[in-house]
């Protein structure tokens, strides 16, 4: 049985990642390489006034992760794809353990997205909205911050699962689920 599960933990882990992975580098992919392309949005700098070189100068100091795109924007869509795929696979984890902690499957689902927005609402509430969850995966809305603040809040995700995993191998649970 123990096996059984950490495969399944792997499966889901894997899973989460790979689909979220996907879709964001999608995303990324039509947005900077089929759309200009096609066409099908006007885009006018001068409403911002920016030219040519004020244009770059401020998608570099845009948000969080634009800082990436000194390094070329296939970069920046790599990184930032593969930062949205850890950060779901990390939540979908968290889930996972949850529903093999607590008795009502529906109650254990809900958590994790129940806590992304009590953390976000208090992270909010004391000033600190760099660290919220949504800043770290989603920084689009906020100043630019250094990009270690995003790892902040995973950090604290990575913990939460970890002690869930740790519980879960010293409580009697196995027993119960076999």
């Amino acid at each position: 049985m123990k096996k059984l599960l950490s495969i399944k933990f792997a499966a889901n882990f894997m899973l989460t990642f790979c689909i979220f992975f996907i879709f964001i580098f999608g995303y990324f992919v039509f947005a900077y390489y089929i759309e200009p392309q096609i066409g099908l949005v006007q885009y006018d700098p001068s409403f911002f006034a920016l030219n040519g070189t004020t244009a770059k100068e401020y998608t570099l100091h845009q948000n969080t992760f634009s800082q990436l795109f000194k390094y070329g924007s296939l970069t920046y869509g790599v990184v930032y794809s593969l930062w949205v795929a850890v950060n779901a696979a990390l939540f979908a984890a968290f889930a996972f353990l949850l529903v093999l902690l607590v008795d009502r499957p529906f109650l254990a689902l809900s958590i994790p997205f129940a806590f992304y927005l009590v953390q976000s609402f208090f992270m909010g509430a004391f000033g600190l909205v760099k660290y919220q969850f949504f800043q770290a995966v989603f920084p689009f809305n906020y100043a630019q911050q250094p990009i270690w603040t995003s790892f902040v809040p995973t950090a604290v995700l990575i913990a939460i699962c970890l002690i869930l995993l740790g519980y879960f191998k010293v409580s009697n649970r196995m027993e119960r689920i076999q």
